[in-house]
């Protein structure tokens, strides 16, 4: 005879030449018994919570491979319809479609959830493209935060708290190692007064766990935004609102070039970052203002503009805009106004010592703008809105073989992933 206990119950179990009865018996209740259906729904709950906490843990995408090449994205640009749609990251493999065999749909990599239009702000990708540092707003408030997705584990993390400022264009440093962002805090004066707000670089070193951060100016009557590291990792390109001026730091003996620019863009570093391509806005020349891109000397601080663009021939003027540095060194990826047709945007090549253009796109019925060339200089992603549209697409253009082709519908803000691993660049000091 034997017994299993329930509460305040026992069954009792006779063998009688090979058979068994059971029977319900009436057992004193007992505080052991008690105890053990309690621990045991304790230990029930820890296991179910163990097993909820690493399936939250687990990528939600699949991770990268030293395949590629991929591109990031930020999707979708425009709401259709969909109250619940935010803005996130996505990634897509364009090595797919190579072979009419191939299937692949871009995969999300961020989730986040909220109201309608919400979502990551801004991102960059990391040199080595293993990680990717994005923008996240906070809900109901003005404050926004650094976060750090892992593209070879798929973790994400809170990388800088910002608490109550809003912190926003990260931009990794070429080793990897440091980031830069601009940090704006907001300040009200009296309750229901005017908000009034202040922006200035800072820097994180990820060196060391726990990291630090510092501003890059320690005055902190020096406002400055929208930072940019040049390729060797020794300067960065910040804008000075106040004097309205681009900066160029030099962390090697803390020394600065400037050029006077009312435009706000802090241009772009030539591929030996010895020269600094920027707009300026010409005035003066024709009925109406112009952008007219000069390109700066580093060592020397002097600027003269693209010579095709002297002419004083008013039809030869051209409207100039977001321009990408060729990975060659000799040539500018500009999106360009033609003055006379007053057409759609479209993007040119230019070489920057003789002003020689050609034509990368020429079809009326898109503008064309953000533009970024992968590592090799063979591939241009440019961001597209049909005319009299609103939706952008994300296009690529092929230079080996002649080919442009959309990679992605209602999308924005496209960067390359370069996989694999790049080599090192020693950081300022």
């Amino acid at each position: 005879m034997f017994y299993f206990y329930f509460s305040g119950y026992a069954v009792c179990h006779k063998r009688r030449r090979g058979a068994t009865i059971s029977r319900m018996e009436a057992k004193p209740s007992s505080n052991r018994t008690h105890l053990y259906i309690v621990f045991g729904i304790l230990a029930l709950a820890i296991v179910l919570t163990t097993i909820s906490q690493r399936r939250a843990s687990l990528p939600r995408f699949r991770l990268l491979d030293s395949s590629g090449p991929y591109i990031a994205y930020l999707a979708p640009s425009v709401l259709e319809g969909n109250e619940s749609q935010t803005t996130n990251i996505w990634i897509d493999d364009l090595s797919f479609g190579a072979n009419e065999n191939d299937v692949y749909t871009a995969q999300q990599v961020t989730f986040i959830v909220g109201d309608a239009g919400e979502g990551v702000y801004d991102f960059a990708v990391s040199p080595d493209g293993g990680r990717i540092a994005y923008t996240q707003p906070e809900s109901d408030t003005r404050a926004s935060d650094i976060m750090l997705l892992d593209l070879r584990t798929g973790a994400q993390r809170m990388l800088i708290d910002c608490t109550a400022s809003s912190c926003s264009a990260p931009t990794w440093h070429p080793s990897g190692d440091l980031l830069a962002y601009e940090q704006t805090q907001y300040t009200v004066s009296e309750p229901g007064g005017p908000i009034s707000n202040v922006t200035r670089v800072m820097i994180a070193d990820l060196r060391a766990e726990p990291f630090s951060l510092r501003p890059l100016f320690d005055d902190e009557s020096r406002l400055s935004r929208a930072p940019r590291w040049s390729p060797d990792g020794l300067r960065l390109s910040v804008y000075d609102p106040i004097n309205e001026a681009i900066e160029v730091y030099n962390f090697e003996d803390d020394s600065a070039v400037i050029f006077a620019n009312g435009f706000g863009d802090v241009g772009v570093f030539s591929p030996d970052s010895a020269l600094l391509a920027f707009p300026m806005v010409v005035e003066n020349v024709g009925p109406f203002p112009f952008t007219q891109w000069q390109i700066g000397d580093l060592t020397n601080g002097e600027a003269d503009p693209i010579p095709s663009l002297l002419s004083g021939d008013v039809a030869a003027a051209n409207d100039d805009a977001l321009a990408a540095w060729r990975p060659t060194g000799d040539e500018l990826a500009l999106a360009r106004l033609t003055l006379d047709n007053q057409s759609q945007r479209q993007i040119v090549l230019v070489n920057i010592a003789i002003g020689e253009s050609q034509p990368v796109t020429t079809d009326a019925d898109y503008s064309n703008s953000f533009i970024m060339w992968n590592a090799d200089g063979e591939r241009l992603l440019i961001q597209r809105v049909p005319a009299n549209g609103i939706v952008s697409e994300v296009w690529l253009y092929d230079f080996e073989r002649g080919t442009l082709e959309q990679v992605a519908a209602n999308a924005y803000a496209p960067q390359w992933i370069e996989l694999p691993l790049m080599p090192a660049t020693p950081n300022p000091n």
